[in-house]
């Protein structure tokens, strides 16, 4: 404490701005005592505001019983938690279009990430594919823990040099993760143009040979 208990404090505002936070390891309900020395009428109610960053050790169970059947008031208490919030955060960690012969429908399996506090819940949206409507899912979220979502795309429908994107709504803190292009060209549709010298190797064949 900087001064004893007062119902004015205006004599300790110096000393209350000169004050550096920092940290500490005391059990915050160990002060309660010291409120009931609080001068004033004891018919009043009693307002309490609390700044920790909420550790469970801050709090003594017995402290408070002990408090709350001594004070003859009312009392209100606020905790304004300022302790370091846990990280939370979502992402698309893979999109991959499975195919299942050329008469079938395609999947396009949509894997999501998440880390944080809880179980949460996101849309996944698909758009960007000619032909095909832009379609939302919504994926239940664990931490620690990869979700899937299927997208069903059509067998009669021309992938040819179509790109997809894939996006989780809404944006989070981190928006850059929350996008995903997905190339649907099928894997034998891929031409390549190889540029080699006429003059061979040193063994007599192309220098091109293996990329052929």
């Amino acid at each position: 404490m900087l001064n004893g208990l007062a119902a004015d404090a205006t004599a300790s505002a110096d000393s209350v701005k000169a004050v550096a936070a920092g940290f500490g390891d005391s059990s915050l309900t160990a002060l309660l005592p010291m409120v009931q020395t609080l001068p004033g009428k004891s018919d009043r109610d009693l307002e309490l505001v609390f700044l920790t960053d909420n550790l469970k050790r801050r709090w003594t169970q017995s402290n408070i019983k002990t408090f709350l059947k001594d004070v003859p008031r009312k009392v209100r208490v606020e905790v304004v938690d300022v302790g370091p919030g846990a990280p939370q955060n979502a992402w698309i960690s893979q999109a991959n279009l499975l195919s299942f012969g050329p008469d079938s429908n395609r999947i396009l399996r949509v894997g999501v990430g998440f880390v944080g506090d809880g179980k949460t819940t996101r849309e996944v949206r698909l758009l960007g594919i000619e032909g095909l409507d832009a379609e939302t899912q919504t994926v239940a979220l664990k931490p620690g823990q990869t979700a899937h979502v299927d997208f069903r795309i059509p067998a009669k429908l021309n992938l040819a040099g179509q790109v997809a994107e894939v996006r989780l709504e809404p944006a989070d803190a981190l928006p850059g993760d929350d996008v995903y292009l997905v190339n649907l060209a099928p894997a034998w549709g891929l031409r390549v143009l190889i540029v080699e010298p006429e003059a061979t190797g040193t063994d007599g064949r192309g220098v091109g040979l293996h990329l052929h």
